[in-house]
């Protein structure tokens, strides 16, 4: 009979005033004796192994690592870094001592991230990484979990996991590395968080087989992790002067968007009596005063830093506040006029409603008046730019257009000055002086990449979200020396809709003028069922009767993707009976798409037993690509068919978008993972490491940089299945990369990329 093996953790530090002392399963030794036995334990290990690290903050240019942790289930090594002299050549000899075994951490992407900054190396320059929390995501996704490593033991092992107190972590943040004073807890907090990795992984490894996952985790996403920590680290040059130009022109078009609203409303006000516009106070004061430009004051902050700042003395106050909701409902009370108001909530249902002024003055918020002047409760007005656009749509007529379409462009310069204005300034990183982003990598209910620091991080920007012009995207560079390569799929949606559906008339469409044919198709059974003829006048092209062309561009992807008669109808201003005859019509354009969207949810939700008067659900999932078998899962159908329920009309529904939607986009963000994947390999294999870096990516695109004294040297290149070799430029190879990398997911159609190589993003 084996003995039982001994389980021991290692607090290796030569700061005496710790407060931890040895005991039976703990030796707290300096780190002549503890490295020693680190390095023992390393040449012997033939299996896999955890690691962990504790830091002062989230930042790794910023903030410092205090313990560092390596084990498995019954040894874990618990160094001090900051009192063991020469820790990264340490570390380095360490990982140079495990390497053939895999390290398994939760969330590796952070650790590798500060292993990178402060000691010269990612994991995987030596070792596999497996992460249990990328993981758990791709084994249960859409699954709305927690991904904490407390929350995955649990899920697996129907128990917490003794000795993991996750309200220790705090006090790390809280400790410096001029001040550290550990505590026993701390050391056992730090080792317990690599002691359960390989019983978890364990388990994953099991439904990871199960489900066929294995070529999505061990060669997607676990390598992507160090792809996107060099991304992050690497970080993006960026103009602040054009930015600053950007911000100055945005401010001009929000005071010149606020004359004209002024001088709307003095309009608007005309069809009244004098005497009525004087009684409802729509005169002098703030609507007839001259509007003041409020000027931008510009100061050097501590350490030189230019700190632009608007500044609104009492003697600029007065005028009209557009930001207000309450006074643009009081304006449209005052003008008689209706404004959107929510019926719900969520904001689903939208009546327009004159608001109704009180006699303090202000706008009753509990209802407002309809046409016909009775009372109709609601759950607040909006002056969202959707809502105010549906607005003209369902209103065309209506005397507030010019005010309204003034109104969103004093909106949209509004939100570009506080969203894309002077606090990207504050986002610069003042270690590398660059703006970077942090990837979320699975968190989606798709497996799509997801960016930006949100709260926790709010110096992170969200990549994806950036504002797609080409002023804005000009001013993230490449920096001096370099240049920028921007890289994306062409029609990729499309494309994997086409092929999966097999549907080559649709792909025809396409390449042609696809809305100006959907919409001349929709709109002459329209006339036909009015008893109007269809004539030349009417024809939609690019040229001619543009605007419905326009309006018709999201109707056949919304058909798609489930829109409904109701909604069409809403967004075209026609009733529901014709809002039914567009989606019918669009069906039968391309009857092959949408036969696959009935397979695929009669796959997931079943068909109706008119015998029984119920569904029978069928899979509780549904297998996204057969390239790397991603899968989503539907929790309320599981439970359905646990307790032999039915689903609820609102699951249902939401099941039903994501059925056809989810392995399009699923299979996107799978083609560009495996693609990045497969460039940074090229690169490092080519030893371009150092002249050729990735950059970023959003959804279908990828952008990169390459220093000018190779943008024009050619590398080998060979396509999939074939020996004939070919000589590419930087540029040429992130293209055919991503055609490559798309076309292992398609059958008979084909993806295509356009690129293109500037000093600045351009795309």
């Amino acid at each position: 009979m084996d003995k039982k093996k001994i389980k021991m953790i290692y607090f290796i530090t030569n700061n005496p005033n710790h407060v931890v002392e040895t005991r039976h399963d703990m030796v707290v030794s300096n780190s002549e004796e503890g490295l020693g036995k680190v390095q023992g334990w390393a040449c012997n290990l033939n299996s896999d192994f955890g690691q962990d690290t504790e830091t002062t903050g989230l930042e790794p240019y910023l903030n410092e690592i205090l313990l560092y942790i390596l084990g498995d289930e019954n040894i874990q090594f618990v160094f001090d870094v900051n009192s063991i002299p020469n820790f990264e050549s340490e570390i380095k000899e360490i990982f140079y001592l495990l390497q053939g075994n895999t390290l398994i951490g939760a969330n590796i992407k952070f650790d590798t991230s500060f292993n990178k900054v402060k000691y010269g190396f990612q994991f995987a320059d030596y070792v596999k990484v497996f992460d249990v929390m990328i993981a758990d995501q791709r084994i249960y996704m859409n699954c709305d979990y927690s991904w904490g490593l407390k929350d995955i033991y649990i899920r697996h092992f129907k128990e917490s996991p003794p000795d993991m107190d996750k309200d220790i972590r705090s006090d790390f943040s809280r400790m410096s590395i001029n001040n550290i004073r550990f505590q026993e807890k701390h050391i056992r907090y730090a080792a317990n968080d690599i002691k359960y990795l390989s019983k978890i992984k364990r388990r994953q490894e099991h439904l990871i087989k199960t489900y066929n996952l294995e070529f999505l985790i061990y060669d997607i996403e676990m390598p992507l992790i160090t792809v996107l920590s060099d991304m992050e680290l690497e970080g993006i040059d960026f103009d602040k002067v054009g930015w600053q130009k950007l911000i100055d022109i945005n401010k001009e078009k929000k005071y010149q968007a606020e004359v004209k609203l002024d001088e709307e409303i003095r309009k608007l006000r005309e069809k009244f009596s004098k005497e009525t516009i004087e009684s409802m106070a729509l005169s002098n004061g703030k609507f007839d005063r001259a509007r003041k430009k409020i000027p931008t004051i510009i100061q050097q902050g501590l350490f030189g830093e230019q700190d632009n700042k608007d500044i609104t003395p009492d003697k600029l106050k007065g005028n009209i506040d557009y930001n207000s909701v309450s006074e643009i409902g009081k304006i449209f009370a005052k003008l008689k006029e209706p404004l959107p108001a929510k019926l719900d909530t969520t904001g689903s249902q939208i009546a327009y409603l004159i608001p109704v002024l009180k006699s303090d003055g202000k706008v009753e918020s509990e209802y407002g008046l309809n046409r016909e002047g009775n009372k109709v409760f609601h759950n607040g007005y909006t002056t969202q730019e959707a809502y105010l656009e549906q607005y003209l749509i369902e209103i065309p007529d209506t005397s507030m257009k010019s005010f309204i379409r003034t109104f969103i462009e004093y909106r949209t310069a509004k939100t570009r000055i506080e969203n894309f204005g002077a606090n990207f300034f504050d986002k610069i990183n003042p270690v590398t002086g660059r703006i970077h982003t942090i990837f979320r990598q699975c968190f989606s209910e798709t497996g799509r990449l997801q960016s930006g620091g949100g709260k926790k991080q709010p110096d992170k920007i969200n990549i994806q979200n950036q504002i797609a012009e080409k002023e804005y995207r000009n001013c993230f560079t490449a920096g001096e020396g370099w240049s920028f390569i921007t890289c994306d799929l062409s029609g990729a949606e499309l494309i994997i809709i086409c092929d999966k559906a097999q549907d080559l008339r649709l792909l025809e469409l396409s390449k042609n003028d696809m809305h100006s044919h959907m919409a001349n198709v929709c709109y002459s059974r329209l006339y036909e069922n009015r008893g109007i003829p269809y004539t030349d006048a009417d024809v939609i092209s690019k040229k001619q009767n543009k605007d419905k062309r326009d309006g018709f561009k999201d109707k056949t992807f919304g058909t798609i993707y489930g829109m409904m008669a109701k909604k069409c109808a809403k967004s075209m201003n026609i009733s529901v009976e014709e809002g039914q005859i567009v989606v019918n019509t669009i069906k039968a354009e391309i009857p092959l798409t949408f036969s696959w969207l009935q397979r695929k949810l009669e796959s997931v939700l079943g068909k109706y037993d008119f015998v029984a008067k119920r569904k029978w659900y069928n899979n509780p999932f549904l297998v996204l690509n057969n390239r790397t078998n991603s899968r989503i899962w539907f929790p309320a159908i599981m439970e359905a068919k646990k307790n032999g329920g039915e689903l609820q009309f609102k699951d249902e529904r939401e099941i039903d978008g994501a059925c056809r939607n989810s392995d399009v986009q699923g299979t996107q963000a799978d083609m560009i993972k495996e693609a990045l994947v497969e460039i940074s390999r090229y690169i490092k294999l080519q030893n371009l490491s150092d002249k050729f870096k990735l950059l970023l990516t959003v959804h279908d695109e990828i952008g990169a940089k390459v220093h000018n004294s190779i943008k024009d040297n050619k590398y080998p290149f060979y396509e999939d299945n074939s020996d004939e070799i070919e000589y590419l430029t930087p540029e040429e190879l992130i293209r055919r990369f991503m055609i490559k990398c798309a076309n292992r997911y398609l059958s008979t159609v084909k993806m295509g990329a356009e690129s293109q190589i500037h000093p600045y993003w351009n795309k």
